[in-house]
């Protein structure tokens, strides 16, 4: 599995453990150097005090000598007192230093040379004779270039050489440090270097392997919801997550095209079935109003004949079947004159005529109507206005009475017993009307078909009180037409309410404006 094929955790991981490792090797090789650095100042100090030490030895053999020509130009034994209680072992202690910086060997040459010194010069004065004899002996020992300075040479040498050593420990020991302090400056700078070098490529890679795809999909994405355009995205090389998504993406755009074509095959073919319809539905249209046209022409005879017939003295048996003849053409001219009115709605030739109306007159009229038919079933018809509605509206009164006409005429027929009320009151819009019935009432499920064109909701309603379904649907063409909406609320046995909203407007604001 290669690099690209690997999930992006994984990638992620890997980079960042590269650069973890770059700053852990700095810090490894810094701390190597700086440990370096650490024991060669520890091996310098050592070698500082063993130069201190040889030194001090130096100065102590230095303060014998002088003690001893104290003693040889003064004859006081105070110089020898001082020798065997400071000098000596001053010197001892500083060989003992010296031992102690790691210079043993050097010290143990001096400390020889020094014993051989001791028993050649210091102790046999010492035990000389205070007299002029004693002190001829003594000087012959310390002349120049005599016992006494052959004797102390070895020990000089032996420091000359203890510090020559320190001297040369201290150089390469400052060597060393230099030489550390140079490689830890260049670790340091390869490492910082090493690690901006890895954070750029790692942000880059981040920016073309994850951030530059999620952004494209985020904007293809965006493209697709704004309705711009379905367009695939190149898939990157590789197949972790952002390959997948993209894929995945591919896929949906494919999978949308697709819809998208079947979706527009379908409105096309809905487009086509609709027009087919409505071509259907103004050719049937035209066809019933041509034919219902044709009809009320001669119907309109037959009416003006029965009429004449009733005029003329008949048996009693004619006459109810002459009111019989006479209430059927009348309810035929109903149905043909609704047809050629909803012909006339649909082709739109219906026209709103606004003029000032009274709502009482319109309602009370309406009423007035359909009073005997209500009577004639035990119904009581009431009318109320609210008061805030008294005055003139602007408004078509013919089309309200219309709509009011048929809601009441509906609500008479389908009411056994009890009351239709008609009411007006005032509404946020402007006015509302309800006719309330205590008919029959209509099921919910129903409800939805009531303002259809030749629908009714209940087969045997139709055959027990007539009519083709052509009244509530002329009802919500006019009230649409007037800028409103008609709606019921109804329950089996409940009773029925139609409600009518109207922007209708005062008159007088109306005259203001």
């Amino acid at each position: 599995m290669g690099f690209g094929d690997m999930k992006i955790p994984a990638k992620l991981t890997l980079v960042f453990a590269a650069l973890v490792l770059t700053i852990a090797t700095t810090g490894a090789v810094a701390h190597v150097n700086a440990s370096a650095h650490e024991r060669s100042v520890a091996r310098m100090a050592e070698a500082h005090r063993a130069k201190l030490a040889a030194s001090r030895v130096e100065f102590g053999l230095i303060r014998q000598e002088n003690s001893l020509r104290g003693f040889l130009l003064s004859g006081d034994s105070y110089y020898l007192d001082r020798i065997a209680r400071t000098h000596a072992p001053a010197f001892e202690t500083a060989l003992s230093d010296l031992r102690a910086a790691g210079a043993e060997a050097r010290a143990d040459a001096i400390a020889a040379a020094y014993a051989d010194y001791r028993r050649t010069v210091i102790e046999p004065i010492a035990r000389l004779e205070h007299d002029p004899a004693g002190r001829q002996a003594a000087f012959a020992l310390v002349k120049p270039d005599g016992e006494a300075d052959h004797a102390i040479k070895p020990a000089e040498a032996a420091v000359d050489r203890a510090m020559a050593e320190a001297r040369a420990r201290i150089l390469a020991e400052t060597g060393v440090q230099a030489e550390a302090a140079s490689l830890l400056r260049v670790t340091l700078a390869a490492g910082v270097v090493a690690t901006l070098l890895l954070t750029v490529l790692a942000a880059w890679w981040l920016s073309r392997v994850i951030a530059r795809p999620v952004v494209g999909l985020a904007r293809a994405m965006d493209r697709v919801r704004d309705g711009e355009g379905l367009e695939a995205l190149s898939r990157p090389p590789g197949r972790d997550e952002i390959g997948r998504l993209t894929t995945a993406f591919n896929e949906m755009v494919a999978d949308l095209k697709w819809h998208d074509a079947s979706l527009r095959r379908a409105m096309d073919d809905l487009s086509k079935a609709r027009d087919a319809a409505e071509t259907s539905d103004r050719l049937k249209s035209q066809f019933l109003a041509n034919m219902s046209h044709e009809i009320r022409t001669p119907l309109n005879g037959v009416l003006g004949m029965i009429q004449a017939m009733q005029l003329e003295a008949m048996a009693p048996a004619q006459v109810e079947r002459a009111a019989l003849a006479r209430a059927s053409a009348e309810a035929l001219l109903t149905v043909i004159d609704d047809i050629l009115e909803l012909a006339k709605i649909e082709a739109g030739k219906a026209e709103l005529r606004l003029a000032p109306l009274d709502l009482r007159e319109v309602l009370e009229g309406v009423a007035a109507t359909h009073a005997p038919a209500a009577e004639a079933q035990g119904l009581a018809l009431s009318v109320k206005v609210e008061e805030a509605l008294e005055g003139a509206w602007l408004g078509d009164a013919a089309l309200l009475t219309r709509v009011v006409g048929v809601l009441t005429s509906n609500a008479v027929k389908f009411t056994a017993q009890g009351r239709v009320c008609l009411k007006a009151f005032a509404s946020e819009n402007g006015v509302r009307i309800t006719v309330r019935d205590t008919g029959i009432g209509i099921a919910a499920d129903q409800q939805g078909a009531l303002f259809r064109k030749f629908t009714q909701v209940d087969g045997a309603a139709t055959r027990r009180f007539g009519g083709v379904g052509l009244g509530l649907a002329i009802c919500r063409e006019l009230t649409g037409l007037m800028g409103g909406t008609v709606s019921v609320e109804s329950a089996p046995g409940e009773g029925s309410c139609f409600t009518l909203d109207l922007p209708l407007a005062r008159q007088s604001a109306l005259r203001a404006a």
